[in-house]
């Protein structure tokens, strides 16, 4: 009974850290989209203003 007891404590842990460490990896995933977007709409912004000064 002991036995299972650590187990599932065990478990538990381990399911804690990855749902934690799952939890970081989508922040940063996130995070770059939203970078990549920023980048994007400045890119179109000078390209806009390139244009406009021909």
């Amino acid at each position: 009974m002991l036995e299972n007891a650590t187990a599932v404590s065990a478990a538990s842990s381990q399911l804690a850290s990855a749902s934690e460490q799952s939890g970081d990896a989508t922040r940063q995933i996130a995070t770059t989209i939203q970078q990549v977007a920023m980048g994007i709409t400045q890119q179109n912004h000078w390209r806009n203003k390139d244009l406009l000064l021909r």
